[in-house]
C-alpha cells in the first residue's frame, strides 16, 4: 500500500511538471492569451533569457575600461562652420558646412561608446562656439584618457580625397599606456578599413592645430574632404556617416586595449620594510 501510493505521487508530480512546461510553453508562443498588464509583467520577468549579446559585452567593457574615459570633441561649431561648400563669401549659397558633418559623426560615436558602457563625454552636443583651448580644459578637467577631435578635410585642389589622423606628438607614453602616434595609426587603420577611402595617412599636428593645454593622447580625425565631390558625397548619406562612427569606434576599442595591456605589463614597485 506505501509502495503504491509512493508511485502514484510520483505519477502525480510528473504530469504538474509536464502541465506546466505546457502552459509556460503556450505562454511564451502565444498559444494563450493574456490580459496585457500580465504580457508585460511576464516579459519584464523573462528578459533575461532574451538578453543581446551586446549587454554581456557592455557590461565586459565597463569593467575592463572602468579607469577610462574617452573626450569626443566634434570639430567647430556655431560662429565656425569650418570647410563649406561651395567656396564662397555668401552664406545664402553655401551648402554643406563641415561642423555639422563633424557633429553628426560624433554624436553616432557618442552612442556607440556609450552603449558599450565606455565612460564618454563630447565637449559639444549641439551647434555652439568653442574655443580651441577650453576644449583641452574640459577634457584635463575630467583626466580624460583619450581626446579624439572628429573632423573633415577640404582643400583647394578638388581631387584630393581619402582619410588621415593626426596627433599629438609631446605626450609621454609611460604616463598613458600609449604614444599619439601609436594612437592615431590604430584608429587610421580603422577608419580606412571601414570607409574604404583612400589612406592619406597619419601625420603631426601642426602648431595650428594643436591643443597647446591638453594631457592626454590626442588624435584628430579627417575622416573624408568636403572639397572632393565623391568624398561630398559619401558624407551626406546616413550609411557612411554611420560607417565613419563605426571605424572610429573600432580604433578607440583598440587604442583602449593597448592603454589597458601597457598598464598590465608595467613592472610594480617593490614594497620596502619599515624601517
Amino acid at each position: 500500500m506505501k509502495k503504491s501510493f509512493k508511485n502514484s505521487s510520483y505519477t502525480l508530480a510528473g504530469i504538474a511538471v509536464i502541465g506546466f512546461l505546457v502552459i509556460l510553453t503556450a505562454i511564451l508562443t502565444n498559444g494563450v492569451s493574456m490580459p496585457e498588464e500580465n504580457n508585460t509583467s511576464l516579459a519584464k520577468s523573462i528578459t533575461w533569457l532574451n538578453s543581446p549579446i551586446d549587454t554581456i559585452n557592455s557590461i565586459t567593457q565597463k569593467h575592463k575600461y572602468k579607469e577610462k574615459l574617452v573626450v569626443i570633441d566634434p570639430g567647430h561649431g556655431g560662429d565656425d562652420p569650418g570647410a563649406i561648400y561651395p567656396h564662397t563669401t555668401d552664406p545664402k549659397l553655401i551648402e554643406v558646412k563641415e561642423k555639422d558633418f563633424d557633429l553628426n559623426i560624433s554624436l553616432k560615436l557618442y552612442d556607440m561608446l556609450k552603449n558599450s558602457g565606455i565612460r564618454v563625454e563630447m565637449t559639444r552636443q549641439d551647434d555652439r562656439t568653442l574655443k580651441q583651448e577650453d576644449r583641452g580644459e574640459f577634457a584635463n578637467g575630467l583626466n580624460a584618457s583619450l581626446f579624439v577631435s572628429i573632423h573633415n578635410n577640404s582643400y583647394k585642389v578638388s581631387s584630393n580625397n581619402g582619410t588621415s589622423t593626426y596627433f599629438n606628438p609631446s605626450i609621454n607614453a609611460a604616463s598613458y599606456g600609449i604614444t599619439g602616434k601609436r594612437a592615431a595609426q590604430l584608429l587610421q587603420k580603422e577608419l580606412v578599413k571601414e570607409l574604404g577611402t583612400i589612406d592619406v595617412g597619419v601625420k603631426e599636428l601642426t602648431p595650428k592645430m594643436k591643443y597647446s593645454n591638453t594631457k592626454m593622447p590626442i588624435v584628430l580625425a579627417e575622416v573624408a574632404y568636403i572639397s572632393n565631390d565623391w568624398d561630398r558625397q559619401n558624407l551626406s548619406t546616413e550609411k557612411f556617416r554611420m560607417k565613419a562612427a563605426q571605424g572610429l569606434y573600432d580604433g578607440i576599442i583598440k587604442i583602449l586595449d593597448e592603454m589597458v595591456a601597457s598598464e598590465a605589463a608595467a613592472p610594480t614597485q617593490p614594497q620596502r620594510d619599515p624601517l
